[in-house]
């Protein structure tokens, strides 16, 4: 409806800061009024902590509430330090969409541009990237809205009490997150961030995702940040301070992939120094060229604890060849996890190695046997026990 017709319908039972801001615009397709509001209410802060103290400007999360006479709110679908994700009801396009409402402190809020400004590039390009609709301001934050999907990755592992998922699935999400980064590295675009929670199932009933949360991704060539990525998915360059680029998403992906294989975590450390001591332990230690280049003023790791387990770790090597019989050759490592598919395995090898000039990119992972091996579709007529438990998620969202 026009303004006018809005002002002449609700004014009188419009609140005082609904008032102050529906003059600014020029049409309105949703105006709450009292009897539509929960009495539920977080609250939405300047900042990423600290209440302002004054309601009529802090963003109020609750149901019935409105953002920009268009949106009306129904549940928050997750909050952070950014701000909140809520899920609402788009009055002019009659939809549901996911509302990222980002916090006005300039350093998420910079995020959040960058995310912007990355979806915009490869809008429409793939479709297992999430939906960016579009973006808005609203009482001095910046809004992005998107597509509505399911629960993520994370939630759908704990429905299940984190158990194993068929290995046929675990192919089926590979295959479409390999098709992501194969399109986010010919669009110049590195992730950086992805793990269980910013993987997203499309709908209940089926095992399709797509790749969410851009606010940490960068442009290859300019990247700005060197705290990066989730720990437990950190790629190791990262952590020893060596220059990075798509490879980190390719090792990410591999961790996300074994943990639905197996239903845990795949490298587990309560810090960087720890995290790589994790890595070393399980696929060996790395090349000493890549230790060179990781001996520079700015790195973060104690490195003489990363040295020493890494030392352990070939000294190992060597007792088990010195023990060994003198006419077998020293074993290669063939299993990452302990799981009966060794294409799988093999896809973790090379998907994990240390040194990312020799890590498998996206484009050779498409190509990987583990990936072209032939299997049923996975749809709605495949899915298990465990989906249809997820959409107990669903009723929340």
């Amino acid at each position: 409806m026009s303004i006018v017709e809005a002002m002449q319908k609700f004014w009188k039972r419009l609140r005082v800061m609904d008032r102050n801001d529906i003059l600014r615009y020029k049409h309105v397709w949703y105006v709450p009024t009292l009897e539509h509001l929960s009495d539920d209410t977080q609250t939405l802060s300047h900042g990423s902590g600290a209440s302002s103290g004054d309601e009529d400007d802090a963003f109020r999360i609750r149901k019935g509430e409105h953002v920009a006479f268009r949106f009306e709110m129904f549940n928050s679908l997750g909050a952070g330090n950014f701000g909140q994700v809520v899920r609402c009801f788009d009055h002019k396009y009659k939809r549901e969409v996911a509302l990222k409402l980002i916090s006005p402190d300039e350093t998420f809020a910079s995020q959040a541009r960058v995310e912007v400004s990355v979806l915009k590039r490869v809008e429409g390009g793939s479709s297992r990237v999430v939906k960016m609709f579009e973006h808005l301001k609203f009482r001095g934050r910046l809004c992005v809205v998107f597509e509505l999907l399911h629960i993520n990755l994370y939630e759908f592992l704990e429905a299940r009490a984190f158990a194993k998922l068929d290995i046929q699935h675990v192919r089926h999400i590979a295959r479409q997150m390999v098709d992501a980064l194969v399109y986010l590295k010919h669009m110049q675009v590195v992730h950086c961030d992805i793990k269980p929670e910013n993987i997203l199932l499309e709908h209940p009933g089926s095992f399709d995702v797509k790749l969410i949360d851009f606010g940490s991704a960068c442009f290859q060539g300019k990247q700005v940040y060197t705290y990066i990525q989730s720990r437990f998915y950190r790629a190791p360059e990262v952590m020893l301070g060596i220059d990075y680029g798509h490879p980190i998403d390719v090792w990410s992906l591999a961790c996300v992939l074994a943990e639905l294989a197996t239903g845990k975590t795949l490298f587990v450390g309560d810090d960087e120094a720890r995290q790589l001591s994790a890595i070393t332990s399980r696929i060996g230690p790395p090349p000493r060229r890549i230790l060179s280049s990781a001996a520079h003023s700015d790195r973060r790791v104690d490195f003489h604890v990363c040295e020493s387990s890494f030392a352990r770790s070939r000294r190992d090597d060597k007792r088990s060849d010195r023990t060994s019989s003198k006419h077998k050759p020293r074993s290669k490592r063939t299993k990452v996890i302990d799981i009966d598919d060794d294409r799988f395995n093999a896809f973790l090898l090379r998907a994990l190695h240390w040194n990312p000039s020799r890590r498998l990119t996206p484009d050779a992972a498409r190509r990987h046997s583990f990936l072209q091996k032939r299997q049923a579709v996975v749809g709605e007529a495949a899915v298990d026990d465990a989906v249809r438990t997820g959409r107990e998620l669903q009723t929340t969202r």
